[in-house]
């Protein structure tokens, strides 16, 4: 155990260095360059992490003294020698931080016929450090990620802690350079859960582990046949479903919290309509008022909004448009018990016999001819001539409902001031003959 915490601290002393080389020192399986006629599909490379729960003493030592050897001729060619290890497991493995059976858990189960990728070297008695494509989920202190709305993500710090549970004290599977790739899961207070593809790194038994290959660590010499390329692929893509099905969740709920936000926007519209009307809005202006509301209902229904702001306030809105249109039926009813009643006459003692239609101020066809600056687009029409145009005062009646039918009218005749056309104001309306 002293011996793993002083392979920590030389790591973290060394991080300052391997904080300088290139961005190639850490590709991961997502990234992989190479040429396209040198093996099919993408080129796995096994990334340099370096940090807590990383490489063992003697490889990180080993790849540290590579790096700053002056006989190298580059950085990043140094970081390429050597080989990496392609691993199949023959039995489930649950993954460990360290090699020790009674090493933590890091709550990742790989399952039997995983590919796992190791150098050689990495290995501590009966254990050996893989590298998982795809990644596996761990938690990252949101102070040093940023997260945009699709749940994608980089660090910003330069030696960021991944761990296996959201608390300072576990000890982190991984230390992440600064603009490491991120897969967002959910937070919890001040954590992050996050997928980290380039740097997912367990311990597994070694008997659990089938060697299926060796390749140069170099990607522009590895060949891999395609059946290989396509397990790693759909492994990866199994790994990364958990992120993809909560990217679709959180778009939904962007959309969601977009479609809500219109929806206050309009209804705050018709809300200030409403109000600005005031107590002399008639039938008219409130049945646009409520087909407004009918619409507005419905889509916060399909929202499944359910006892929020919004519904209270369409709830409220919707009891005073009700309240408005008992009034105005109230009104409605007593200007009609104010008509004077028309007595009836007994047939047999009144000759000559009146037509029925006789009793009426008027009778014609009613229509809707809209027209520039009419007084009104209803009129009272006979042999296709336009006797007078109607008006209902108070609201009573609801002329569309009367219009194409033959109707007699008991009203009052009026004429606009300068105006040639007559209007009758229409007290009474009954239906002679149909449509």
């Amino acid at each position: 155990m002293n011996l793993r915490l002083f392979t920590v601290f030389i790591a973290s002393a060394c991080l300052a260095f391997s904080a300088s080389l290139p961005a190639t020192e850490f590709l991961a399986l997502s990234h992989f360059q190479g040429k396209k006629d040198q093996g099919a599909g993408a080129h796995p490379h096994f990334p340099k992490v370096q940090g807590a729960g990383a490489l063992p003493e003697k490889v990180l030592n080993k790849s540290l003294g590579e790096g700053s050897s002056k006989d190298s001729p580059s950085k990043e060619s140094a970081a390429l020698r050597g080989e990496q290890i392609l691993f199949e497991l023959n039995k489930d493995q649950e993954a460990r931080l360290f090699a020790s059976p009674k090493a933590p858990a890091i709550g990742v189960i790989l399952r039997k016929g995983s590919l796992v990728w190791s150098l050689p070297g990495s290995e501590e008695g009966d254990y050996r450090q893989v590298l998982v494509p795809g990644g596996f989920p761990g938690w990252v202190f949101a102070r040093f990620v940023q997260v945009d709305s699709n749940g994608r993500g980089r660090t910003i710090g330069r030696r960021v802690s991944f761990r296996y549970r959201p608390e300072t004290k576990s000890y982190p599977l991984t230390l992440l350079p600064r603009g490491a790739k991120i897969l967002a899961l959910s937070k919890k207070g001040d954590w992050w859960k996050v997928i980290v593809p380039d740097a997912s790194l367990a311990w597994v038994e070694k008997v659990a582990l089938k060697e299926r290959l060796r390749t140069p660590l170099d990607p522009t010499k590895i060949q891999l046949s395609e059946a290989l390329v396509k397990r790693l692929e759909a492994q990866k893509k199994e790994a990364q479903a958990p992120f993809f099905a909560k990217q679709a969740e959180w778009k939904a709920a962007q959309k969601k919290r977009e479609a809500k936000e219109q929806l206050e926007k309009d209804l705050l519209a018709v809300q200030k309509v409403f109000e600005e009307t005031g107590p002399k809005a008639g039938l008219p202006e409130l049945r646009e008022t409520e087909a407004a509301l009918k619409v507005l209902q419905k889509r916060a229904k399909a929202l499944a909004l359910k006892n929020d702001s919004v519904t209270q306030r369409l709830r409220l809105l919707q009891e005073e448009v009700d309240r408005r249109r008992l009034l105005l039926d109230a009104k409605a009813a007593l200007a009609e018990a104010s008509l004077p009643k028309i007595k009836k006459v007994d047939p047999a003692a009144s000759l000559p016999k009146i037509h029925p239609r006789r009793r009426f101020l008027e009778t014609g066809w009613l229509e809707r001819r809209p027209g520039f600056n009419d007084y009104s687009p209803y009129r009272l029409v006979k042999g296709g001539r336009t006797l007078y145009y109607l008006s209902v005062p108070g609201g009573r009646y609801d002329l569309e409902d009367f219009v194409g039918r033959e109707v007699g009218v008991l009203g009052q005749k009026v004429r606009p001031k300068d105006a040639d056309f007559r209007v009758i104001q229409v007290k009474h309306l009954v239906i002679l003959s149909g449509r």
